[in-house]
């Protein structure tokens, strides 16, 4: 198998750092997905406020935002897999999501599977890590 290298676009270092997915469960609502099963990933947004304020916007424009994304894997990381997200709108940003393969190949074919996810900002060690008790819009 060929592997092939290619770039994907960052603004800065910071958004070249993984962000760490604190929780998981999934959410199968009419609102999200149109009733199908989706990947719901709680992540560690405290390094990384304009993640943050993208899904904050994205909750009050209630419509469907733009972004391209691809799976792939960061240099030097073989045991992972990492999907790269480039939203354009709302906001323009990038965010990674790295899976470690041995404990969360689950989830990467949950989010193929349902071919999308939803993510949730949080915090590591608060009350936000549980899908029950995050504030969701």
């Amino acid at each position: 198998m060929k592997k092939r290298k290619a770039e994907f676009l960052l603004r800065g270092p910071h958004e070249a750092l993984p962000l760490r997915i604190v929780s998981d469960a999934a959410i199968a609502t009419a609102a999200v997905g149109d009733g199908r099963l989706i990947p719901l990933f709680i992540v560690d947004t405290s390094e990384r406020p304009d993640v943050e304020e993208l899904v904050r916007i994205h909750s009050e424009l209630q419509r469907p935002g733009d972004h391209t994304h691809q799976w792939g894997q960061i240099e030097g990381h073989p045991r992972t897999v990492a999907l790269f997200l480039r939203f354009e709108r709302p906001a323009e940003l990038t965010a990674v999501l790295e899976f470690d393969l041995a404990k969360q190949a689950a989830l990467v074919d949950q989010v193929m599977t349902a071919h999308g996810l939803y993510l949730q900002p949080g915090r590591e060690g608060t009350a936000c890590e549980t899908l029950s008790t995050t504030p969701r819009s």
